[in-house]
């Protein structure tokens, strides 16, 4: 997303940018499934192996959550870049190497990075509003920052749990599918 904004990203490709976190939302939905149903089976199971099965369902659930608030602050990024008009060329500037340092850090899955960037990013809500000669950003600034700092929130824990593991995976009870989430 920071490479297109910088080579002046079209309608078009932001278009594609909100369909692609449309198909994530379904993959996500169809690992909500899993979750249930794993759930589910270990509720209805009365032997004593199938309270890793619950307590992973649940470990796994809570990263779906924020996998799904990242999706949407992505999706409300991409609407917001497509608002956003001229740019003002220092948070223009900023703003991409924040989005780079991000992906890049949830790339790696390095929770330390995330929270770094997350710092960064603070930060430079602070420092571009002190410079802005009103001292306040404007909207679709502000909201950028916003979208970009929630992404950070989210996805941080679920880079501290890569590679997602599970006491449950171990369990030769357990479906394949889920086994091989561990």
């Amino acid at each position: 997303m920071a490479e297109r904004v910088r080579a002046g990203g079209e309608q078009d490709e932001i278009d594609d940018r909100t369909d692609r976190t449309r198909d994530i939302d379904h993959e996500i939905d169809r690992a909500w499934s899993l979750v249930r149903q794993a759930r589910e089976s270990g509720r209805l199971n009365v032997r004593r192996r199938a309270r890793p099965r619950i307590r992973a369902s649940d470990e796994f659930a809570q990263l779906l959550d924020r996998l799904e608030q990242a999706v949407a602050e992505t999706r409300s990024m991409a609407r917001t870049i497509g608002a956003a008009g001229d740019w003002d060329p220092r948070f223009r500037d900023t703003w991409i190497e924040l989005v780079r340092r991000t992906g890049e850090a949830i790339t790696a899955a390095d929770a330390h990075g995330v929270e770094r960037v997350r710092e960064a990013i603070e930060a430079a809500g602070r420092d571009l509003s002190t410079e802005s000669r009103s001292s306040r950003l404007p909207p679709a600034q502000g909201a950028l920052l916003v979208n970009l700092r929630n992404i950070a929130d989210a996805m941080g824990r679920v880079a501290g749990a890569q590679p997602v593991r599970s006491e449950a995976a171990a369990h030769p009870g357990l479906p394949r599918r889920l086994r091989s989430a561990g």
